[in-house]
């Protein structure tokens, strides 16, 4: 069991270092992108949204079949087809890509509307869907990368990307004043040159053979998680898009609200990103392991500790951070919503769990298409509910309910049709005692910086005392964290525990 945890570390501390680089270009735009001699808050709100809708088209133009290949990588009746099937997923996804760009390009000026209020933005569209297109591509030799186990390449090529794209977009967006057309253009160019590397890495590992048989079967299972997929994004940008709608100031609104929601999303674009791209190969390498559950049962809870820990370190001291990066006094609100959509992430992180150790390894996605549409609608109700009302806060209390609602369907159902003996209680108990911490850090916000960073330690610390308190840990754990700290205290001790296989 803790073999098999520590592997999962390990390859999570490798490619975390290729996730953390599009945060940390990101850290390092922020004081940028939030400086009005740049972009407005108008125009911040506006890019928060732009970057949903990229997401949205990656994943109708890729049609996910980087996760089919996840899926039929390992599948025994494939093993000797694997590069006639990376072929066929190359062409497949070339194919919807182009049929996709090109029904869009169509309608530009319509949806240039509906985005952003101004009918002349068709150039700024075109390069949106020139980078979803490069991206859907991309994700085809990078999850190779990691199916293969390179995970230096898979990282440096990462590395390199997001170094021409932070270059780049410094130099369009400061010397020549570009704003939203100058960041996406360098997106592009760094996709292109990544894409070029990692192409020839591609055409080394297919095989010119079309398999008809398999893209059908692909494509059978990945249309339920498509129509899932895209219904997942449209909930998770809802928020957004309604404020923009909703809100008597429209994209400021968005603007801070987008703050807020980045720094809470860069613990899953980089944390948990990181933990799955080490993770599910292993999931699906265990489906026929006697031992699988109890391991499936520890994923759910260690992940879901690190996930909590983490955030609570943002919740207490988001202040300070955005009080440092974020110098426009406007985006000093975002930092009251950080515990609330935490929350949602906490709830979100569980359903993502129970989905894949479950519905997932059964094939049940159909269930999971619908439950997604079903919360989308109820997402975009409580919106409009409570965003008149209570504006951002109602967009992060919307987001909430509507993973809590989302989270436990899923779970009913992945339990029904794959019984997993997860360690809930002890889950819940925990996220209970984040919520009261993050309201004590809220508490502390008007104190004297002096007395309010030792306080905000003592919040952050207190965390593992009260888990304990509760019984959060097993005895063997205890155990074994004892045992963790005691070996630490040796240097040439943690050099070992670090470089064991």
């Amino acid at each position: 069991m803790f073999d098999s945890i520590k592997k999962i570390s390990k390859g999570t501390a490798v490619y975390s270092i290729g996730q953390v680089a599009p945060k940390l270009v990101g850290l390092i735009l922020l004081p940028f992108l939030t400086n009005t001699k740049y972009l407005s808050p108008a125009d911040y709100g506006k890019l928060s949204m732009l970057e949903a809708s990229t997401a949205l088209l990656i994943a109708l133009f890729g049609f996910g079949f980087n996760y089919a290949l996840e899926r039929w990588y390992f599948d025994k009746a494939y093993i000797d087809k694997r590069k006639s099937v990376i072929f066929t997923l190359l062409v497949a996804t070339i194919f919807l890509t182009v049929v996709f760009w090109g029904f869009l390009s169509v309608f530009s000026e319509q949806l240039s509307m509906f985005l952003i209020e101004r009918a002349d933005w068709t150039k700024m569209l075109n390069l949106m869907f020139l980078c979803a297109a490069l991206e859907s591509i991309m994700l085809l030799p990078t999850t190779l990368l990691r199916l293969e186990e390179k995970p230096v390449l898979f990282v440096s090529s990462n590395i390199f990307r997001f170094i021409i794209y932070l270059v780049l977009t410094l130099i369009f967006l400061v010397v020549f004043r570009k704003g939203l057309e100058g960041i996406y253009s360098a997106r592009a160019i760094s996709l292109v040159f990544i894409l070029l590397i990692l192409g020839i890495y591609l055409f080394r590992n297919i095989s010119f053979h079309f398999e008809w048989k398999a893209l059908r079967e692909m494509f059978i299972y990945r249309l339920p998680l498509v129509l899932s997929t895209i219904s997942y994004i449209v909930f998770n940008i809802t928020d957004r898009f309604s404020l923009r709608v909703l809100s008597e100031s429209s994209f400021t609104d968005v603007g801070v609200y987008s703050l807020g929601y980045s720094m809470v999303n860069s613990v899953k674009v980089v944390v948990l990103a990181s933990i799955w791209l080490s993770l599910r190969p292993m999931i699906y390498k265990m489906m026929d392991d006697p031992q699988n559950k109890r391991f499936y049962s520890k994923i759910m809870k260690y992940m879901a500790f690190c996930l909590v820990f983490i955030l609570l370190a943002i919740t207490v001291f988001g202040q300070e951070v955005i009080l440092v990066l974020a110098r426009n006094k406007i985006y000093h609100a975002a930092f009251y919503i950080i515990p609330i959509l935490s929350v949602a992430l906490i709830f979100d992180t569980l359903k993502e769990i129970s989905q894949v150790i479950g519905l997932s390894i059964v094939k049940r996605t159909g269930i999971i298409a619908i439950t997604m549409i079903i919360a989308t609608i109820i997402n975009i109700c409580i919106n409009i509910i409570l965003i008149p009302k209570l504006n951002i806060y109602g967009a992060a209390l919307s987001a909430v309910i509507s993973q809590l609602f989302f989270f436990v369907v899923i779970y009913i159902f992945s339990q029904k049709f794959y019984h997993v003996p997860y360690e809930l209680k002890r889950i819940l108990i925990m996220t209970a005692v984040f919520i009261v911490l993050g309201g004590l850090a809220i508490l502390t916000s008007g104190l004297w910086i002096v007395v309010r960073i030792p306080v905000k330690l003592l919040i952050i610390c207190s965390f593992p005392f009260l888990l304990y308190i509760f019984k959060f840990f097993e005895r063997v754990e205890i155990t074994r964290i004892k045992d963790i700290l005691r070996k630490l205290r040796n240097p040439v001790e943690l050099i070992r525990i670090i470089s064991q296989e």
